[in-house]
C-alpha cells in the first residue's frame, strides 16, 4: 500500500516558525505554522492510500482522523527522515508541513514515478527538495546529504547514485 506522510512539529509556541520572531510573537507564529499545517493536512487528507503525520511534539484535536500519527525519533533531520520511512511499509512520499505550492496532482505525480523509479524528488529554486518518495526504505538513503544548503538537492541526488 503507498503511504504519504506529512513531516511536522506540533505547532506550539515558541518551538515552531521562531526565525519569524520578532516581529511576531511565538503565539502568531505558532499560528502560522497551525495554519500551514492545516492546509497541507487538508490536501492529502484526500488522496487514497495511507496518510501519515510524523509528528515532534503532542498530537492536536484538530488533525484530521484519517491520519495515522508515528513519532519522527530523535537527532538531525537525516536521521529523523531516515526512522520515518524505516517504518514504513510499501512505496512514500513524504512532503514537510508547510508546503505551500502542495497539490494532489503533485503528490499523485510523484506515487507514480514511484512506479517506475525507486526515488523521486521535488526539487526547489534553493538546492534542496520539497518532496522526497521512496520505492524502498534504505536505511543509508539520507546519510552524507547537508540538509538546508544549496547543495543538499546535488548531494540527495549523489547519496542515491551511489545507493543504486
Amino acid at each position: 500500500m503507498r503511504t504519504t506522510v506529512v513531516i511536522a512539529k506540533s505547532p506550539t509556541p515558541g518551538r515552531v516558525k521562531t526565525r519569524l520572531c520578532p516581529p511576531l510573537t511565538f503565539e502568531q507564529a505558532a499560528e502560522i505554522a497551525a495554519a500551514a499545517l492545516a492546509d497541507t493536512l487538508d490536501v492529502v487528507a484526500r488522496l487514497t492510500g495511507r496518510k501519515v503525520i510524523a509528528l515532534d511534539g503532542e498530537p492536536c484535536d484538530w488533525f484530521p482522523d484519517c491520519f495515522d500519527i508515528v513519532d519522527q525519533g530523535q537527532g538531525t533531520l537525516n536521521d529523523r527522515l531516515g526512522h520515518v520511512f524505516a517504518g514504513l511499509a510499501g512505496p512514500a512520499v513524504l512532503v514537510a508541513m508547510d508546503t505551500p505550492q502542495l497539490t494532489g496532482a503533485a503528490i499523485e505525480r510523484a506515487h507514480a514515478v514511484l512506479g517506475h523509479h525507486e526515488v523521486v524528488l521535488g526539487p526547489t529554486d534553493d538546492g534542496g527538495y520539497w518532496l522526497v518518495g521512496a520505492g524502498r526504505h534504505h536505511s543509508q538513503l539520507f546519510a552524507n546529504v547537508t540538509m538546508s544548503t544549496a547543495n543538499t538537492l546535488a548531494e540527495q541526488l549523489q547519496q542515491t547514485e551511489r545507493l543504486g
